[in-house]
């Protein structure tokens, strides 16, 4: 896997296909594709890489060890039925073992495009919805991403105020403190 990665990177910047990305069949070769075309070099693009499969890694540990549900919940102050929208989804142990500020981004396609942003550029571990805000559509969207990389846990809202807290949320608590 490392080393198709190596191979991927050294074609994508090597022979400057970051300029007209492949499409159809063709991105097919790329398997990692988000890990190189929404990246500004390939610092950025090991980075991403590395990122995710650190995330792959701690959620086998955690299936290997009997965590059957994960517990997840964000920061963000928002509205039920806002119609573009994005959080930054936390879940402790996945971020305590990763080193991660947060472990997903859900974000709503309105707001993709307000950003301007490409889904198909986006980290590996963004997720894209179609729905207005809701915990429901959060929780729902976490689970299928697990479920498409052949995960069955669980997922489950908790509140912030009962997290352990990681990432950010943990530095910024550390600071008020």
């Amino acid at each position: 896997m490392y080393l198709r990665f190596l191979k991927n990177l050294r074609e994508w910047y090597g022979e400057k296909l970051y300029e007209k990305p492949p499409t159809g069949l063709s991105a097919l070769h790329f398997w990692n594709l988000s890990d190189l075309k929404g990246a500004k070099d390939p610092v950025e693009s090991i980075e991403r890489f590395l990122s995710y499969r650190k995330i792959i890694e701690a959620l086998d540990d955690l299936r290997d060890e009997g965590n059957e549900v994960l517990d997840i919940y964000y920061p963000e102050e928002m509205t039920p039925g806002e119609e573009s929208w994005s959080v930054d989804v936390y879940n402790d142990e996945i971020n305590e073992r990763c080193d991660l500020n947060w472990t997903w981004t859900v974000i709503n396609r309105k707001q993709l495009e307000i950003e301007g942003e490409n889904e198909d550029e986006l980290e590996s571990w963004n997720i894209v919805v179609d729905e207005p805000f809701t915990e429901a559509v959060v929780v729902e969207a976490v689970r299928k991403w697990l479920e498409n990389r052949r995960y069955d846990f669980g997922v489950r809202m908790i509140e912030m105020e009962k997290a352990k807290g990681s990432g950010l949320v943990k530095k910024l608590r550390e600071r008020l403190e």
